[in-house]
């Protein structure tokens, strides 16, 4: 099972919490933000579960 990470932070702020999470054991394979993604209609979105399936 593949482990990610969404959040409504920026990709600056979730650069610094991945790197504490990874010195306490927890390594995501994917990590999504906000302005990385974008829905259907080509807007900006908030990362959803199903976002993660999208980015592989």
């Amino acid at each position: 099972m593949k482990i990610g990470s969404a959040t409504g932070f920026t990709r600056s702020m979730v650069d610094i919490l991945l790197k504490e999470a990874i010195k306490q054991g927890f390594k995501p394979e994917m990590s999504l933000i906000q302005n990385e993604l974008v829905n259907a209609h080509n807007i900006l979105a908030n990362p959803q579960n199903e976002m993660m399936y999208a980015q592989n």
